[in-house]
């Protein structure tokens, strides 16, 4: 599964869940954070994360459908070797909201399964590419703050883990994702 095929996956759910949106409630964010990948990955243990959160809620249900998409990447220079790290990941689960009465925030939990797609590129006199994709699974937990009846702000913060195989090198795709989201809510 490459880079592309997630997104392409991340799309196509968010127009299967086009249609049935005026019968549920749900949130669009957009979510710019930080992923900590561990020692496995030496060159780039840490990435710079861009992602969009969504959930729908039919009313009848007390949980809602998570949809949720991350790319993360970074890239270093030492003198004359260059590498490119690189994953994106596509978590599809629940996510339970916490509604106080009249408050100014609302905690999350949710979990389910991460799709993992990940990429390393050396480049020396050639340029070399690893790329392996894996599934596993993904819990997190966050707060929103609501700026207004549609606006929302928030923190998220989420472990993901999936076995993916770069340059015959077992590493987990996922890892401590942390980061800041707006968004609307219907």
């Amino acid at each position: 599964m490459s880079k592309h095929t997630v997104i392409q996956l991340g799309s196509y759910l968010l127009l299967a869940l086009a249609a049935p949106v005026t019968l549920a409630t749900g949130n669009l964010s957009g979510v710019l954070g930080h992923k900590w990948l561990g020692d496995d990955w030496s060159h780039h243990d840490e990435q710079d994360s861009i992602g969009i959160l969504l959930d729908v809620r039919p009313q009848s249900w007390p949980v809602s459908l998570a949809f949720d998409i991350f790319g993360t990447g970074n890239e270093k220079d030492d003198g004359a070797v260059g590498v490119t790290d690189y994953t994106a990941e596509a978590h599809i689960g629940l996510r339970k909201y916490c509604h106080l009465s009249e408050g100014l925030f609302t905690p999350y939990i949710g979990g389910g399964l991460a799709l993992v797609y990940a990429e390393e590129e050396v480049r020396s006199d050639i340029t070399v590419k690893y790329e392996d994709h894996g599934a596993g699974v993904w819990l997190g937990t966050g707060v929103q703050m609501n700026l207004s009846r549609q606006f929302k702000m928030g923190l998220d913060i989420r472990y993901s883990y999936a076995d993916v195989n770069l340059a015959s090198d077992e590493r987990n795709g996922g890892g401590i994702h942390a980061g800041i989201s707006l968004g609307y809510h219907w």
